[in-house]
């Protein structure tokens, strides 16, 4: 598949206009999940873990940085002149509709600024490539999930463990983690997302940590006092980091499954997370996803892989 097309920014094809395409990284912040909110929550000293809203979780607004890798074979001017070019565009008034045809995402962002560009692969002032960062915020930080009349969408897993019975040759360690899933989500293994955990940890796995009494500490007095007499010392809330390998057949199946995970993730209530290796089961609900990175999601691929960290925290 050509590169023209692929890259659509206010309807504009930044590759046969500029000679610009999306470097490497530049999806990561585009298909992020978006960070929760803190909700409304108390931690009463009485109570093991939170007493915590979870009916509806909201979003903070995403920033994102896009790499452009921009080509030319007529000279360094023709270059700088097309960075300008790029950079009127984004300038506009409102927000850039920026489009990924190939992977059938569009998305609604913010243009903030721009880095300094770095010109390279200089041959006699021909055959040169420029690059620069650019910042965005994406405001509605839903959009990857809404369909087009602005409602959550509904999504079903789909992933097919035979590849087609095509036979395929690809990475035995991402199959091998799927295939032999421990862990669940409320009761389904991730590995019916074509997912598995490469690791779990946190402070959920540690022993239990105690949420501190009232303690009070007087000038004329060594050490302190501690109020913990009157009732049994109850468990602080703790994190749990999940750190997922994704695989599909195609571009479409991982990121509809991929997609498919952060609804269930987000659902009203606590997620109940099982852990079949240690026979643990923890109640907690989703704060964040970090250390995303599409490992190969190119459209011509055999076989797509993506790895991200889901990073939860328990109630109790």
């Amino acid at each position: 598949m050509g590169v023209a097309g692929l890259y659509i920014i206010d309807g504009v094809d930044i590759y046969t206009t500029f000679g610009a395409v999306f470097a490497k990284g530049s999806y990561d912040g585009l298909f992020a999940y978006p960070t929760a909110k803190e909700p409304l929550q108390n931690n009463w000293f009485e109570q093991d873990g939170l007493d915590i809203d979870l009916s509806e979780l909201y979003y903070e607004p995403k920033n994102v940085t896009i790499h452009f890798l921009l080509s030319s074979t007529v000279s360094v001017a023709d270059l700088i002149t097309k960075r300008d070019g790029l950079i009127a565009l984004l300038n506009g008034a409102g927000y850039r509709r920026v489009g990924l045809v190939g992977y059938g995402y569009s998305f609604n962002l913010r243009y903030v600024s721009s880095g300094s560009p770095s010109v390279f692969g200089l041959y006699d002032n021909v055959l040169s490539g420029l690059e620069f960062d650019a910042e965005f915020v994406m405001d509605d930080p839903l959009q990857m999930f809404k369909a087009s009349d602005g409602t959550l969408r509904i999504f079903d897993k789909t992933f097919d463990a035979t590849f087609g019975s095509s036979g395929l040759s690809f990475q035995r360690y991402a199959f091998h983690l799927v295939n032999n899933g421990t862990v669940s989500l409320d009761g389904a293994n991730l590995k019916e997302y074509g997912m598995a955990a490469k690791t779990l940890a946190g402070t959920a796995l540690d022993g239990d940590t105690l949420k501190e009494p009232l303690i009070r500490s007087f000038e004329r007095l060594s050490g302190t006092i501690a109020d913990c007499s009157t009732v049994a010392m109850k468990k602080s809330s703790r994190e749990l980091q999940l750190s997922i390998i994704a695989i599909g057949a195609s571009v479409s199946e991982i990121l509809n499954n991929y997609c498919a995970l952060f609804s269930d993730l987000t659902v009203a209530g606590h997620r109940v997370v099982t852990y079949g290796l240690l026979g643990k089961t923890f109640n907690c609900y989703y704060q964040s996803q970090s250390d995303l990175s599409l490992t190969d999601m190119r459209l011509n691929s055999e076989i797509c892989m993506m790895e991200f960290t889901i990073n939860l925290k328990t109630i109790n």
